[in-house]
């Protein structure tokens, strides 16, 4: 007769460069199957679930309580979206100030944490304000591992403060 078959379903990781993606199993024949997922080698019994995988092609074989084996090979998963993001910022609002900000959207929402070059402050907004004018980049990685990064964001000096001077002779004394 035939060996056992098997189905296979996966899901895509959330993003490029997360490990969160799945391979599930269905096989037939006799119960508990013992599977193993390549590359990796991971041996698992009467589950047929292997999650935290990144994207790539992957291969499962598989055997039966009653010792017959089955395989499956080139199941693939796939790499969810990459991250990307934009920014917007404000100039300093005159020379000699250091009030510039930066803020940093991403296309895919979730938990990000933020760091700013040159600097190294990091936060979880985005927002970075009291800058001074220079060449500034963010890089922004999720709790997946996913990052992105906005390089040349220039904060650029305010107009300077202008002023104007208006002479004025003090009157004299006696002079009409």
């Amino acid at each position: 007769g035939t060996g056992p078959t098997a189905t296979v379903t996966t899901i895509s990781t959330t993003c490029q460069g997360a490990g969160n993606g799945s391979i599930t199993v269905n096989a037939s024949g006799l119960a508990p199957h013992t599977f193993t997922l390549n590359p990796g080698n991971i041996v698992q019994v009467n589950n047929p679930v292997f999650t935290g995988l990144t994207p790539g092609i992957y291969s499962v074989n598989f055997s039966t309580a009653n010792g017959c084996t089955g395989s499956v090979s080139n199941i693939v998963v796939v790499a969810g979206p990459a991250l990307s993001g934009t920014h917007t910022s404000s100039n300093t609002t005159c020379s000699g100030v250091n009030n510039g900000s930066i803020t940093i959207t991403p296309n895919i929402t979730g938990t990000y944490n933020y760091v700013l070059t040159p600097g190294g402050t990091s936060n979880a907004t985005g927002v970075f304000n009291n800058l001074a004018p220079g060449i500034y980049s963010v890089t922004a990685t999720n709790g997946l591992g996913c990052s992105f990064t906005r390089t040349g964001i220039n904060i650029f000096y305010g107009p300077p403060l202008a002023s104007t001077v208006i002479r004025t002779n003090p009157p004299c004394a006696g002079i009409n």
